[in-house]
């Protein structure tokens, strides 16, 4: 996986929405805007997701097979719980990101800003 800035402005570059048209278009009704504001929640917290990972990844916090455990879908932390939308055990690190797990990208950054002693 792979993002390209813009260094000028930071702002992606048009390889993404090369990417995007090349996935099927979904049938949209008439006068509806282009892109839900659901869809672009969601892809925004996949994006930090990624970035959270490949930071960890960089910074030696993390490495592609350390296993996370994702506490069955529920985590309580700073006062709150955090839910995924299905109960994961442990997951590898890629695949905190591939089934976008909010648990585990939690313990992932708790990684790379404490000591680990919380996985």
């Amino acid at each position: 996986m792979a993002v390209v800035l813009s260094p000028g402005t930071g702002r992606s570059s048009r390889w993404r929405r090369r990417l995007r048209s090349t996935r099927t278009p979904r049938p949209r009704p008439h006068g509806s805007p282009e892109e839900p504001f659901p869809d672009r929640q969601l892809r925004a917290r996949i994006d930090l997701q990624v970035f959270t990972l490949a930071s960890a990844l960089e910074l030696g916090a993390v490495s592609a097979t350390d296993r996370f455990f994702c506490e069955n879908g529920s985590y309580r932390y700073a006062g709150k719980v955090i839910h995924d939308t299905h109960r994961y055990g442990w997951l590898t690190a890629p695949e905190v990101v591939k089934f976008s797990s909010n648990i585990g990208i939690t313990k992932i950054n708790d990684r790379m800003d404490g000591d680990g002693s919380t996985i």
